[in-house]
């Protein structure tokens, strides 16, 4: 069973500092494993037009072994509606206002069986390569990720790790 999570983002003044954080749900859905939500917020643009880029992650449904992913499908109107719940407790301050989400994108995620997530091939399709950081989140996770799939892209035997679904 695999997951696709969903993201969208928005541009806001620079009035805050940058920041990363992981929010954990409490009233969350039990039949999900340790849902959470996770905000990026970091400079974005050109000096003269400089803003804040908001990015809010952390919706995923689960998709069958079999079933097929479509990576250009429509952005599930729920996945927009649970990140705005969660922005609008968590960070936005004007609950009036709406918010112009100019990113939204949505991916598959690879788990090991422990919920760690995935750094190397898809058991079932060698042809797919997940790395586990994104957004600012897991960046130097990321950076050790790109490094391992460099090693799977050119052949080279690597060793298991905690980030292996067969490890």
């Amino acid at each position: 069973m695999g997951r696709v999570g969903y993201m969208s983002g928005y541009l806001e003044k620079t009035t805050k500092p940058p920041t990363a954080l992981a929010y954990f749900i409490d009233d969350s859905d039990p039949s999900q494993d340790d849902p959470y939500f996770y905000l990026t917020r970091r400079p974005h643009g050109a000096e003269d037009e400089k803003h804040n880029l908001v990015c809010v992650g952390g919706p995923e449904v689960a998709i069958g072994d079999r079933e097929e992913y479509i990576y250009d499908y429509d952005y599930p109107e729920k996945m927009h509606e649970d990140i705005d719940t969660f922005i609008r407790r968590t960070h936005y301050s004007d609950a009036e206002k709406k918010i112009n989400y100019e990113f939204t994108l949505h991916g598959l995620m690879g788990y090991t069986p422990n919920r760690v997530r995935v750094i190397g091939s898809e058991p079932k399709n060698s042809a797919l390569l997940y790395n586990l950081g994104c957004n600012g989140i897991g960046i130097l996770p990321s950076i050790y990720g790109g490094k391992r799939i460099s090693k799977i892209i050119g052949g080279q035997n690597i060793r298991p790790s905690i980030f292996d679904p067969k490890g």
